[in-house]
């Protein structure tokens, strides 16, 4: 409880507004690679990822600004996951500090929320122009799933802790804003596929759409609503066919033309569609076995040498270490905690202790954002960093005390 407090007293002191791993897909030469994909600018991007990410991380901030790119924002995903860490800490300490903070978080994000043409959408407001992703290109007025869904999440608890009917008004028009607002694509009679965004992008993204089909669900059981079964099942069908293979492509599009890394799999995004796929499983009663056996899968296979690590596979080990990875990591041992024996726990237990440990600056509340090969790197991150970090951690103390 101790890191949890001095967590909140730093956002408290240093605000939402911050950097987001993002911003590296808008440096100069990434963006010119992705709309203009010739072999020089693509060389050219290797070459200032190698050099401002991977060698010489310290240099990416002076390296923006003599670009002259802001690239400090607030994200309303990262909101979302900070409603649903203060509203669990309230729960857990009646401390109404924590109750007062959710609803300031919750007026924020209201400022946020784009009136779409059948709903409310969630952005990811940045300040670098327009991107593209796979067939789509995002700019500020671009909705999406993964932070729509973690909006949604905030919502729902702020809802049932103070069953005020506005913030159910509010998980309303989300969720229609999901079934109307995104290209949903049929897959076959029983299997559908959301994409990322309103933006016709044509990605089908598996943690994604995880994340909103749990959404779906969770506005079924508060509605009963066919529609929102229907497609939440659908969806379900479609992710549940990938969860047979050993390398989940978690994070990977079904066209492997358009997604070079579709073998790659990394902590968070794993661990987005195992949490998602458990939710809608719970909700209409199916088998949740193999869903328990990718958990304990994931677990062990992005731990080497009792670190956590960002992605697994060949050429991986030990190379990248990073809060939301630690976060994630943190976040699904706690919420499948009951179904781990004693050993286990004390075994997870362990090494979240030591890796806690390599991340958190006891002197101010803060945490590095990456540590690779022992080198630590800080920025201030609250949507990548002290939001999934808060929002994991509550919910370990809300099991173990």
């Amino acid at each position: 409880m101790k890191i949890l407090d001095s967590n909140f007293k730093y956002i408290i002191k240093y605000g939402y507004e911050g950097y987001d791993p993002r911003l590296y897909y808008y440096l100069p030469f990434n963006k010119l690679a992705k709309f203009k994909p010739t072999f020089t600018n693509k060389v050219l991007r290797k070459l200032e990822k190698l050099v401002v990410k991977d060698l010489f991380p310290n240099l990416l901030i002076p390296y923006m600004k003599m670009c002259k790119i802001d690239a400090k924002t607030t994200i309303p995903y990262g909101l979302g996951q900070f409603l649903q860490a203060y509203i669990r800490l309230n729960e857990l300490t009646k401390d109404n500090k924590y109750f007062d903070e959710a609803i300031n978080v919750s007026d924020m994000l209201e400022k946020f929320l784009i009136k779409t043409e059948y709903g409310l959408g969630i952005p990811n407001p940045n300040n670098m122009g327009n991107t593209k992703f796979i067939d789509g290109v995002m700019d500020n007025s671009t909705i999406y799933l993964p932070g729509g869904s973690e909006v949604f999440f905030g919502y729902y608890k702020l809802y049932k802790h103070t069953n005020d009917k506005k913030y159910f008004h509010i998980l309303n028009n989300i969720a229609e804003s999901f079934i109307n607002d995104f290209q949903i694509k049929q897959i076959a009679k029983d299997k559908v596929a959301f994409d990322y965004s309103n933006k016709k992008d044509n990605s089908h993204v598996l943690n994604a759409n995880a994340l909103v089909a749990s959404a779906l669900s969770i506005m079924y059981s508060e509605t009963k609503n066919e529609n929102y079964k229907d497609i939440a099942l659908k969806t379900y069908n479609y992710i549940d066919n990938y969860l047979s293979y050993d390398s989940i492509p978690y994070a990977g599009t079904e066209d492997k033309m358009k997604n070079k890394s579709w073998n790659s799999c990394d902590t968070y995004h794993t661990g987005f569609t195992l949490r998602g796929m458990h939710t809608i499983a719970k909700i209409f009663n199916k088998d949740t076995d193999q869903v328990i056996l990718n958990v304990k899968k994931m677990l062990d296979d992005f731990v080497i040498k009792e670190k956590i690590v960002v992605l697994k596979g060949k050429g991986q080990q030990g190379l990248s270490q990073d809060i939301h990875a630690v976060a994630e990591y943190i976040y699904i041992f706690a919420l499948f905690y009951e179904y781990f024996d004693a050993l286990e726990q004390k075994k997870y237990l362990e090494i979240i202790s030591k890796n806690l440990d390599i991340f958190y600056q006891k002197k101010d509340g803060s945490y590095y954002y990456t540590v690779n090969k022992n080198k630590k790197f800080f920025l201030h991150m609250p949507r990548w960093s002290h939001a999934p970090m808060m929002n994991a951690l509550s919910l370990l103390y809300s099991k173990i005390g």
